[in-house]
């Protein structure tokens, strides 16, 4: 597979995911952003992001994304380096996310289009 379509396949993780027992949003913040780069960044944003992840993650799954599970079924984070928590969560068959995505959109009434070339970017 040639490096420049890897990306249009889809993901093999949520990045900074803030799971309950590995991580909080707090600790998110904390780990992402250094204290003396905590000015330059929305934090308001950041937070809320950390705080409705979770729920993100649990609709995503919904729609029949897979996450990376451990054998008592439990999600299996990984750490980020520099973070030092598990903040990554692993999905295994990312490759069909945008098809899931897709799907679940349709449902709701939103009109998509694939494959759309255009000029002048």
């Amino acid at each position: 597979m040639s490096t420049e379509r890897a990306i249009a396949l889809g993901m093999d993780g949520v990045n900074n995911a803030v799971i309950p027992g590995h991580a909080t949003p707090r600790l998110n913040m904390s780990e992402k952003l250094p204290w003396r780069m905590m000015e330059s960044y929305n934090q308001k944003a950041i937070l809320a992001y950390a705080e409705q992840s979770f729920a993100m993650i649990q609709e995503l799954e919904s729609w029949g994304v897979k996450f990376q599970k451990t054998a008592t079924a439990d999600y299996s984070t990984q750490e980020s380096a520099p973070i030092r928590v598990a903040m990554v969560l692993p999905m295994p068959e990312g490759y069909d996310i945008k098809k899931l995505l897709t799907r679940a959109m349709r449902r709701v009434g939103v009109k998509t289009e694939n494959r759309v070339m255009r000029q002048g970017y």
